[in-house]
């Protein structure tokens, strides 16, 4: 397995994009689903925030577009999607649950608190 040094500043933008778009939906999600004003304020703005990066990411790719490793990202794209839905971000099915316990609010704050922390790993 390639170490991180293995990769391109290319794959590692376009991997974080992938994180990015799923941490939107999940805020989003979570935005439409909390059970107190507040708190959907708070998932709104992080989903807002995940737009900004994802700006800030595409804004950035271009540099590093010559060093592509990739010789065919429609096969690795699905890859990085796929961790980003099971590694850094809860599945609809954690949300699900978290939205149907008596305890929804602090239990979907800690679930962006892990899921910050897990994308924080990741990179």
């Amino acid at each position: 397995m390639p170490g991180k040094e293995d990769f391109s500043g290319f794959e590692v933008i376009r991997a974080a994009m992938e994180v990015e778009k799923q941490g939107r939906r999940f805020y989003s999600s979570m935005a439409s689903k909390a059970p107190s004003e507040q708190t959907r304020e708070v998932f709104a703005l992080l989903a807002e925030d995940e737009i900004t990066h994802l700006k800030t990411l595409e804004d950035m790719i271009h540099k590093y577009q010559d060093a592509a490793y990739w010789e065919n990202e429609e096969e690795f794209v699905p890859y990085l999607r796929q961790f980003s839905a099971e590694q850094v971000f809860p599945s609809a099915e954690q949300v699900e649950a978290v939205v149907a316990s008596g305890q929804a609010e602090i239990q979907s704050l800690e679930l962006a608190l892990v899921a910050e922390e897990k994308f924080a790993e990741y990179f």
